[in-house]
């Protein structure tokens, strides 16, 4: 007796089988693996078909031996030469393809086949929620039935395999071993679920039951891979045997059936194309963040009064106090020097080159509360300024500081107060020593916190009881930036 083999290999197209004379020792029947030579190496192959006789009965081989732990239906045979012919593949380039790599050492546990045929049954469901409605079918049906579950996408399998009391996974990225016992312990059980990308379709008609989850119409094609081959087809070929039904969102365009109707609640956020809000200096982030905050809000802004300085925009001239020479700041309708107390009605034009188009200079406390207010009446805001006084006030529990000011004159200075605010604040860290001095202050400041407390560190002794958020959004070339 002679058998015809297809070999655990790669080999070129119109090469698909190898006759092997059978010993007496040996029951063969197609289907089983044996242990073949194949130019002087030994390698495992499936039995394919047994002869009387053979044309290289006098030049063949004897097989060594059989392996127990694995064996294929015909219906396995019968989609091996289909896809063979189909994809202009050899069949032991498929085979090789589908079982990869066996390991060496046997399995105890030998594979299930079913004995009655099922009637065929194809059905496609198309849900708002397809994963969800298969995942549910997918367990009730487990509970009696051998569940193959076929995904285009690794990280969907990873999914469902989690949505199903993490299931057993086969995809292209395991190892030869590890891939082998995912499909033998599938197919050793009457019952239960294996989760595939397409490199599983294989095992569509040794399922009771194939879940076709189809996220998009294409995504199941096995273009990148030899064979290629549409994993949908596979699937549907084992039809005769297996229930197959199919998951999705969009019908194909063949199908004459309508889409679902989603209905979702819709929620309209205008945003500005560079993340202005309508809140001056502030970022729509920020003013987010404000927004969907529980408890209380404090924006500490250094600039008092409406503006920081007049700025003639023509020729740049600047309005400074005539006893100290220090910029003159806008409080309604009077310029104020901050640093002297000198005050005198704000001038209405450029004492250099009479233009009268004064601006561009930081918006000082007062205006950026009365934009809150005409823009967000609802919203509730506790402004400070950074004097002594207002910064050591003070904060309440479980609240949110928001700092939009350029506190020092030097932009390395201003970054380092924007580290300072992602550090948590203790108890003890966040009273000013010095009011006299408040630069030097808040960098020793600066130093207590980075010698006591680290990001995400939760303490006892901390401020709040609970963990404070400092956002901190500091100036670059006059557009803010939310520092986190």
């Amino acid at each position: 007796m002679f058998a015809t083999v297809i070999p655990l290999l790669r080999t070129p197209i119109g090469v698909d089988g190898f006759d092997y004379a059978i010993p007496d020792t040996l029951s063969l029947k197609p289907g089983m693996m044996v242990r073949i030579p194949f130019r002087k190496q030994e390698h495992l192959a499936i039995v394919e078909s047994l002869h009387a006789t053979s044309d290289f009965a006098n030049r063949a081989a004897e097989i060594i031996s059989v392996r127990e732990d694995v064996v294929f239906p015909p219906l396995f045979l019968k989609l091996l030469s289909q896809t063979a012919k189909h994809t202009f593949t050899s069949k032991p380039a498929v085979l090789k393809s589908w079982l990869r790599q066996l390991p060496k050492r046997e399995v105890n546990q030998v594979p299930v086949y079913k004995t009655q045929l099922p009637v065929a049954d194809v059905t496609a469901v198309w849900k708002n929620t397809p994963r969800e409605a298969l995942a549910a079918f997918a367990k009730k049906q487990a509970k009696t039935r051998r569940v193959l579950i076929l995904t285009p996408w690794k990280h969907r399998a990873e999914e469902l395999s989690r949505a199903l009391s993490s299931a057993p996974v086969l995809t292209s990225d395991l190892a030869g071993g590890a891939a082998f016992r995912a499909w033998h312990d599938f197919l050793s059980q009457k019952e239960g679920i294996l989760v595939s990308t397409r490199i599983g379709a294989w095992l569509s008609p040794l399922a009771d039951d194939v879940l076709i989850d189809e996220p998009e119409n294409d995504d199941h094609k096995n273009d990148e891979l030899s064979p290629r081959f549409d994993s949908r087809k596979l699937a549907l070929w084992a039809k005769e045997v297996s229930s197959v039904r199919a998951y999705g969102l969009t019908p194909p365009l063949h199908v004459q059936e309508a889409a679902p109707v989603i209905t979702c609640p819709l929620e309209v956020i205008i945003r500005h194309p560079n993340g202005y809000s309508p809140i001056p200096f502030i970022q729509s982030d920020a003013l987010n963040l404000l927004q969907e905050h529980a408890g209380p809000r404090i924006v500490i802004h250094g600039v008092r009064g409406t503006a920081s300085r007049f700025n003639c925009r023509d020729c740049g001239w600047t309005a400074t106090c005539p006893k100290c020479d220090f910029p003159l700041s806008l409080q309604g309708i009077q310029a104020v020097c901050r640093l002297c107390g000198f005050h005198e009605p704000a001038p209405a034009t450029c004492k250099t080159c009479g233009g009268i188009d004064l601006g561009k200079a930081l918006p000082g406390i007062e205006r950026l509360q009365k934009k809150a207010k005409e823009a967000l009446p609802d919203l509730l805001l506790e402004w400070r300024t950074t004097l002594s006084a207002e910064l050591e006030a003070p904060y309440p529990e479980h609240c949110l500081v928001l700092v939009r000011i350029r506190i020092f004159s030097h932009p390395p200075r201003a970054k380092i107060f924007a580290e300072m605010s992602e550090m948590q604040l203790h108890s003890e860290d966040w009273q000013i020593k010095s009011p006299q001095n408040k630069e030097a202050s808040l960098f020793k400041h600066r130093k207590i916190l980075i010698k006591n407390g680290r990001p995400g560190l939760r303490s006892p002794d901390m401020m709040f009881g609970e963990r404070m958020n400092l956002k901190s959004v500091v100036p670059s070339n006059i557009r803010p930036r939310i520092v986190l």
